[in-house]
């Protein structure tokens, strides 16, 4: 598994991690129950490392409205 975007709050995460679930690519959402989060790493959405280039693609055109 890779880490390929972190977020301040886990919401975030979930709702990206869904959005690759929904589109073939297994992800799970690692250190979403830290309290120092926006601290420390933030919230990581993790692939499996032959996913991680469509999935960096993917996040890309979410992060940017273009879903």
């Amino acid at each position: 598994m890779v880490n390929i975007a972190s977020y301040d709050n886990p919401e975030q995460a979930y709702i990206v991690a869904g959005m690759l679930n929904s589109n073939g690519i297994p992800a799970m959402v690692q250190n979403n129950n830290n309290l120092y989060v926006p601290i420390f790493n933030g919230v990581n959405v993790m692939v499996p490392d032959k996913d991680a280039e469509k999935a960096l693609i993917l996040v890309r055109q979410h992060d940017e409205g273009g879903q």
